[in-house]
C-alpha cells in the first residue's frame, strides 16, 4: 500500500518585496520569533503588519514614547508595493537608522501616497520605529 505525502499549500510570497516566501522573510518577525537585524529589516516586517493588518505588530515595533493612541485604527485597506528608496546606517552594530521609502495605501476608494523617511532606533536591545519625515 503506497502512501502518499499530503499536499502542502503553496507559500506565498512576501508583501515586503524581498522575492522571499512571508514564512522565510516577515512572518517569524512579525509572530515574535526573531527580531529584524536592521532597520530595513524593520520597516519591510512593518510594511507586511499593515499589509496583513496586524496591529499588535505595528504596537511592538514603535518606541512607546512616540506610538500615535489610535495605532491600532491605522488605514489598512489596501496598499501598493514597498519601495525602499535608501538607507542611512541601521545595520546590526548601528544605534540609529533611517530607511527612506514609498508607498501608497488605498482609503475610501482614493490612493493615498507615502512618501516617508522613516526613523529607527534601538530600544532595549531591538530594532523600532520612532517616527518619520517628508524627506527633503
Amino acid at each position: 500500500m503506497s502512501r502518499k505525502s499530503p499536499r502542502r499549500k503553496p507559500s506565498s510570497s512576501c508583501p515586503c518585496g524581498t522575492g522571499e516566501t512571508f514564512n522565510s522573510c516577515c512572518g517569524p518577525l512579525l509572530r515574535r520569533q526573531k527580531e529584524p537585524e536592521t532597520a530595513e529589516q524593520l520597516m519591510r516586517s512593518r510594511y507586511a503588519a499593515f499589509v496583513k493588518r496586524n496591529a499588535a505588530y505595528l504596537v511592538y515595533s514603535w518606541l512607546p514614547e512616540t506610538q500615535p493612541p489610535d495605532v491600532g485604527e491605522l488605514p489598512m485597506e489596501g496598499w501598493a508595493p514597498l519601495e525602499i528608496l535608501s538607507t542611512i546606517d541601521g545595520g546590526p552594530d548601528d544605534e540609529v537608522g533611517v530607511v527612506e521609502f514609498r508607498t501608497a495605501y488605498i482609503h475610501a476608494d482614493h490612493d493615498h501616497p507615502v512618501h516617508e523617511a522613516g526613523q529607527f532606533v534601538r530600544h532595549e536591545g531591538r530594532w523600532v520605529y520612532s517616527g518619520g519625515a517628508e524627506p527633503s
